[in-house]
């Protein structure tokens, strides 16, 4: 893995040199984790020359191996981020990032263009190359997503991969409000106790400060549902609702979909690992024989 890291870094690093070199190109536009990115437009595209640094999987696909709760599962990343280079002091946010999370493309946020063949060709290009993941399972699990790319690629996967089942609604995103009302106040007091030694002066001020800041960062959150993906990861696993169960699924219903069964489930993207933690949690209580998670966009290399 870490070999086919270096030598996706090491190509990234040679066309951003060559792209820099070509004096045709424009001084606001640079080439970055295989990605062009123009900054007066606010527009990113993908490089299509640059088919091997973007998208890990010319031999073997990015994956990564997890263990959670003694057991096993694989996560596939389709891209995985490197590094920004360029001129990150200009850049408050990785403008990939939040070109991804921009749902409604508004015109003065960062946006992403890719057209559908291009989606089709990235996805069939994954699929045929990772030898790992299985041509068909019981059942497909996808994890709630609200941004337009995502819901693109994930839709290829989903009609590309066969599936007795294909289940989208057995977790849905949980309000800010039911998210802010998770807090496990009893983890947070338990925590500050051992961080300070069990003073109870000291674990109450440091308790109170780690509730000013999940306040903070509630109140800096946009929209209407919980965002793991903006909220500071120190503070991420004192919030137990990030995503909820569908109560339309009934135990008994869940383990037919789930129990003995090969299950893939197909995540967007992965930064803080909460989201995708709890979902595998729900998922393994129910027994799979077999569970792969396909995930969009991963956490950058370094």
């Amino acid at each position: 893995m870490n070999n086919m890291n270096t030598a996706a870094k090491n190509h990234t690093d040679i066309l951003y040199e060559a792209f820099c070199q070509n004096k045709e190109n424009e001084k606001n536009r640079f080439l970055v984790e295989g990605l062009i990115i123009d900054k007066e437009y606010k527009k990113i595209c993908l490089a299509k020359e640059q088919d091997n640094g973007v998208v890990l999987c010319n031999d073997t696909v990015q994956c990564e191996k997890h263990w959670f709760y003694g057991k096993s599962f694989y996560v596939f990343h389709l891209f995985k981020r490197n590094a920004l280079k360029g001129e990150p002091e200009e850049m408050y946010e990785n403008p990939f990032v939040c070109a991804l999370k921009n749902k409604n493309e508004e015109p003065h946020r960062w946006h992403f263009e890719i057209s559908d063949d291009d989606v089709h060709r990235y996805i069939l290009h994954f699929l045929e190359t990772c030898k790992l993941i299985d041509k068909e399972y019981d059942t497909i699990i996808k994890v709630p997503t609200s941004h337009n790319i995502n819901e693109r690629f994930m839709d290829v996967i989903f009609k590309q991969v066969k599936a007795t089942n294909k289940v989208e609604d057995l977790f849905y995103s949980t309000t800010k409000v039911d998210a802010y009302n998770s807090r496990n106040l009893g983890t947070i007091w338990k925590y500050s106790l051992r961080k300070c030694d069990n003073d109870s002066v000291m674990a109450s001020q440091l308790r109170d400060d780690i509730l000013n800041k999940i306040e903070l960062c509630f109140d800096y959150m946009k929209g209407k549902y919980f965002k793991a993906s903006q909220m500071d990861k120190e503070y991420i696993k004192f919030i137990r609702r990030i995503v909820t169960p569908n109560n339309k699924y009934t135990l008994e219903k869940a383990s037919e979909l789930i129990r003995g069964k090969r299950v893939l489930v197909l995540d967007d993207i992965l930064s803080t690992d909460a989201t995708i933690s709890l979902c595998v949690k729900n998922i393994q209580r129910y027994g799979p024989v077999k569970l792969h998670v396909i995930n969009l966009f991963g956490n950058r290399f370094n």
